[in-house]
C-alpha cells in the first residue's frame, strides 16, 4: 500500500515539475529580448510583451455560448469568442471600443441621453412611444450631414412617466 502512495506522490511531483518548467514555444524567443541568457541564469524565459501563446484554463467547461444567457465567467468569456462585443469595460470602469466599433457613442458623436422620473412597480405594463424631435442638416468637415434626434418616452398603463430617452443619429 505504501508503494502506491510513494508512486502517486512521485508521479504528481513529476507532473508539477513539468508544468512549472519554463520553456519557449515555437516561433517565440526562449530568452529575454535584450542580451544574456535569462534561462541559463535561472531567470524568466519570457519578457512581458514578447508575445507567444496564452492558455487560460477553467475548472469547468462552458455550458452555453450565448452571452445573454451566460451564468458565470466561464460562459461569458467563452461567448466572447463566438459573439464579439462592440465594447468592453476597461480597467478604469469606462467603456472601451473593440475592433468592431470605431468609438463609444457619446453626446458629441450622436449618443444617448436619459432622464429618469420614477421606477416601475411590480405588475406595471410599460408603454414606449417614440417621436422625432429634431431633423437638421449641417455642414461638417467631411461634407454635409443630417442629425436626427428621436425621443422615446416610457410610461405605465396609468400614464405615469418613468423615463425619457433621446437618441441622436448622425448620417453623412
Amino acid at each position: 500500500m505504501r508503494w502506491r502512495q510513494a508512486l502517486a506522490i512521485s508521479f504528481s511531483a513529476v507532473i508539477l515539475a513539468a508544468a512549472c518548467a519554463q520553456t519557449g514555444t515555437p516561433g517565440t524567443s526562449a530568452g529575454p529580448s535584450a542580451g544574456g541568457s535569462a534561462a541559463a541564469s535561472g531567470g524568466a524565459a519570457f519578457k512581458r510583451g514578447d508575445g507567444g501563446q496564452l492558455n487560460i484554463l477553467y475548472w469547468q467547461a462552458p455550458t452555453i455560448l450565448n452571452p445573454h444567457q451566460a451564468t458565470g465567467t466561464k460562459d461569458s468569456d467563452a461567448s466572447r469568442l463566438v459573439v464579439e462585443p462592440l465594447a468592453s469595460w476597461g480597467a478604469d470602469a469606462k467603456p472601451v471600443a473593440n475592433a468592431i466599433a470605431a468609438e463609444i457613442p457619446t453626446v458629441a458623436n450622436g449618443g444617448v441621453s436619459a432622464e429618469f422620473f420614477a421606477q416601475p412597480e411590480v405588475g406595471d405594463v410599460v408603454h414606449a412611444q417614440s417621436e422625432y424631435v429634431d431633423i437638421s442638416e449641417r455642414a461638417g468637415r467631411s461634407g454635409p450631414m443630417v442629425i436626427v434626434a428621436i425621443r422615446t418616452s416610457y410610461t405605465t398603463q396609468h400614464g405615469r412617466l418613468l423615463c425619457r430617452v433621446t437618441n441622436s443619429f448622425i448620417r453623412r
